[in-house]
């Protein structure tokens, strides 16, 4: 049986290399493979990784006047949409052409259902009769909203504990995947509806594999993802972690890491970037693993771009990390205001973060620490006392406006995606969920962070001195923009005046 396994393209404001690992994609066609299916791989987004300009998005037409056009610099907004990968006509063109009897696509995160509707739309209008699945992140969400577009089926969870039961489906002339655990299929065409798994199946530590994928290359330095644990125990109400892999943490088996990563090729310095949202979660098996790869890459240095919960690092930690090559320690702090971290099931100890912080600084690790703006206990004035508070300390600033998927604590109510797309379910959408603050304000937020790490940022330019002298005796936000052939520093239009004032007044 020929299968198509397919990453569609993405559209959006960025989509760092990073971001493309597509890691689900390459774990379903492993095992795809290893159980003698043939097996073609169309990752999209990295096939055009600069992407080509896009009209605006109507769903998020409220970003319009906050984007510059022109802007440029350490402290610039995003200036408009684009789509990573090709057309979806011509990804349609691309899969049907290897007249595949299965199509099988990953959506990793909700806030891109409906590029993976569109592609799905474009593959019908070609005639194609192949049965089309989707999985992944996103589907696990909602699977109701993908079987609207006219999918067959709809998996959820983790692929290991599905392939078997859906091949023996996929392999019949007449497929009843209500056999399938954690499956949904249409019951009317164009609804809404489907029915529901018997159970949630998870895999197990045994099932796991060793998966890695190059997400970037230079002459001298090549950069792969992978992710080696799944699940998480926290009970963060802002993260939908546990909608995909349940709470249970597993890893893969030492064994099958030793065996895989003698795949990894040698001739490059190598950046190992770490996926997963608490491999700190077990240092012992962390440690183990960073001892592995050094065996096989003499040239290698170590990221765990997604963050790492500091309430699992201490000082001798960090140091071991140093010494193992890590070369910037990725913060998860979530928030920093014990109110809202109460409300999010967050714990919350900035003594702890501040020693973490201290032994990075002494081990030569870069820091950047990350918090959500917009939680439901969020205001303008903890948002501001967030930003200065990390503004005074040795780390630059990652922030992240809070946004929703189907499922998550007080957004269980799936209407409320019917009403709303998915497009709205990512943070560069700054969309006011909670309310707590506006668009404006979530922009303003966002802004001050990247001065922040300006005022950072060593070998400053001419431009770059200017605007920091001109920001700080107005205290006014200005940016730089590109005008025929040189640039000007303008004022950002468009802030929250007070937000600002708060920030150059504290």
């Amino acid at each position: 049986m020929k299968i198509a396994v397919v990453t569609p393209p993405v559209r959006d404001m960025y989509f760092t290399p990073g971001r493309n690992s597509a890691l689900g994609m390459h774990t379903v066609s492993s095992h795809l493979s290893r159980m003698g299916e043939t097996v073609t791989l169309f990752n999209f987004p990295g096939d055009n990784p600069g992407g080509f300009s896009i009209p605006p998005l109507k769903e998020t037409e409220h970003l319009t006047p906050f984007l510059i056009q022109g802007e440029k610099g350490p402290v610039s907004f995003f200036t408009g949409y684009r789509q990573f990968g090709p057309s979806f006509e011509e990804c349609a063109a691309r899969i049907t052409a290897t007249e595949p009897d299965v199509i099988l696509i990953s959506c990793f995160a909700f806030a891109y259902a409906e590029d993976t509707v569109e592609l799905v739309k474009a593959i019908k209008e070609t005639g194609c009769t192949a049965l089309i699945g989707a999985g992944g992140g996103g589907v696990s969400a909602f699977p109701q909203y993908f079987l609207a577009s006219g999918i067959d089926f709809a998996v959820t969870g983790e692929s290991e504990k599905v392939i078997p039961s859906l091949l023996k489906e996929l392999h019949r002339t007449d497929p009843d995947f209500s056999r399938v655990p954690n499956c949904y299929t249409s019951i009317h065409h164009n609804k809404i509806e489907g029915t529901v798994p018997p159970s949630y199946f998870s895999a197990d530590s045994s099932d796991l594999e060793f998966i890695w994928s190059i997400t970037g290359e230079t002459k001298k330095t090549r950069y792969i993802s992978t992710s080696l644990s799944r699940g998480c125990p926290r009970r963060c109400r802002f993260c939908s972690n546990f909608l995909t892999h349940g709470r249970e943490f597993r890893k893969v088996p030492i064994g099958k890491i030793i065996s895989g990563v003698t795949q990894i090729p040698t001739d490059k310095h190598t950046v190992i970037n770490f996926e997963d949202d608490n491999l700190s979660f077990d240092p012992e098996y962390l440690f183990e693993i960073l001892k592995i790869f050094t065996v096989h890459l003499p040239e290698r240095s170590f990221m765990a771009e997604n963050g790492m919960d500091y309430s699992f690092l201490d000082s001798s930690i960090v140091k071991a990390l140093a010494k193992a090559g890590f070369r910037q320690l990725n913060l998860s702090l979530g928030t920093l205001s014990t109110v809202s971290a109460e409300s999010e099931y967050r714990h919350l100890s900035l003594s702890k973060y501040e020693n973490v912080l201290e032994a990075a600084e002494q081990s030569g690790i870069a820091a950047v620490t990350y918090f959500i703006s917009g939680l439901e206990k969020d205001s303008p004035e903890a948002a501001v006392a967030a930003l200065r508070y990390l503004h005074n300390l040795p780390t630059l600033t990652g922030i992240s406006p809070f946004y929703p998927v189907p499922g998550l604590p007080g957004f269980t109510d799936t209407e409320l995606f019917l009403t709303h797309s998915p497009s709205l379910c990512r943070g560069a959408s700054f969309y006011p969920w909670n309310g707590t603050l506006s668009t404006a304000q979530l922009v303003t937020a966002f802004r001050l962070s990247r001065y922040s790490n300006l005022k950072k940022k060593g070998g400053r330019s001419e431009t770059e001195c200017r605007l920091i002298e001109l920001s700080e005796r107005e205290h006014r936000l200005y940016t730089v923009v590109r005008k025929h052939k040189g640039n000007r520093i303008i004022p950002v239009p468009h802030l929250d005046t007070a937000m600002v004032e708060m920030f150059f007044s504290t």
